[in-house]
């Protein structure tokens, strides 16, 4: 089979952007890299399988493990393309999330949009960096993103993060009803689901409503599965919501046992205790999230011992972050 026809299975098996699928697509870019080893587009490919099982709503792979094979593929793309625009970009997310080197990686993600400036996934990405450092603008770039591409799942999350943000909750649910209408068994979009029902409104709110989200969750569940983190994420939030600290703790325990052998999705702070809170802080750094960082670019937990702040926030370079006129 030639590398193209490879290349092209690899590409549908992506846009499915479930565990099993991504893993597939990875191993049909690799063979078609074993038939032309300078196809950049097939090395671009690759790069971002491995970026998308980095994400929590997936998890296919933990994130510390992830980006410096993402950076490999990269910096190998443009070793045969020096101006290519997408490696480029794929280079700049990596150099911020695996090296953090924050500075280099936005001006490398810059320099990929001059290459082009209509490509949606490298505007998608640069948003979803911006935004989960904080900085200043991400809300446009994400706008930007999905006008060049609304049919894209990466650009439809950052929609939806941008109308959450501004708090439109009610657009953000339709919007990805509309998606899911045409495309009912998506796993990504199906866990986007999921995060939005559950996040609009705080308990104490007049509109909240905790049918809704144990609606969704149960429809979602019958489409991606019972035991995946994100939706034990959910699980664990919502009886922290509901102040359920015995289904809390024992989701918890789960989940940070599971942490030893697979990725999880946690946020931090969160937990019930201090020993929890340290455990999922120590968890998000050892498997690198990037969802730490906005925690650490705010204060310190009152539970969290403040060498282990100090020592977390150095391993992240977070200085670097909050020394420039970015921050929001």
């Amino acid at each position: 089979m030639a590398a193209h026809d490879l290349f092209l299975r690899a590409e549908a098996k992506q846009e499915t952007l479930d565990p099993a699928s991504l893993q597939e697509s990875i191993m049909l870019y690799k063979d078609a890299l074993a038939l032309d080893p300078n196809y950049v587009d097939a090395l671009n490919g690759l790069g971002y399988s491995y970026m998308w099982q980095t994400s929590p709503l997936i998890l296919g792979g933990v994130p510390a493990t992830r980006y410096p094979l993402m950076e490999e593929v990269a910096r190998r793309a443009l070793y045969i393309e020096a101006n290519n625009a997408r490696a480029m970009g794929l280079l700049g997310l990596t150099v911020a999330v695996n090296r953090f080197e924050w500075h280099n990686g936005i001006a490398l993600m810059d320099d990929a949009l001059k290459l082009n400036p209509g490509d949606a996934e490298i505007m998608a990405s640069y948003s979803y960096l911006l935004m989960m450092t904080s900085r200043k603008g991400w809300t446009e770039v994400a706008d930007r993103a999905y006008q060049l591409n609304p049919l894209s799942s990466f650009t439809i999350s950052l929609k939806m993060a941008q109308l959450q943000t501004g708090g439109q909750y009610p657009e953000a649910m339709k919007l990805i009803e509309k998606v899911l209408s045409g495309n009912a068994d998506h796993f990504y979009l199906n866990m986007l689901r999921v995060m939005h029902a559950f996040d609009p409104y705080p308990p104490t709110h007049a509109l909240y409503n905790p049918d809704v989200y144990r609606s969704v969750l149960k429809e979602v569940k019958a489409v991606v599965g019972t035991d995946h983190p994100w939706l034990r994420l959910y699980e664990l939030m919502f009886a922290a919501r509901e102040n359920d600290s015995d289904l809390f703790n024992s989701i918890f325990d789960e989940l940070a046992s599971r942490s030893r052998h697979e990725p999880v999705a946690l946020f931090a702070p969160l937990g019930f205790s201090t020993a929890q809170q340290v455990a999922v802080m120590e968890i998000l750094s050892e498997q690198r999230q990037l969802s730490l960082v906005l925690v650490l670019l705010g204060a310190k937990p009152d539970g969290v011992a403040a060498e282990v702040w100090a020592s977390i926030r150095e391993r992240y370079n977070i200085a670097e972050l909050e020394n420039d006129d970015l921050l929001n």
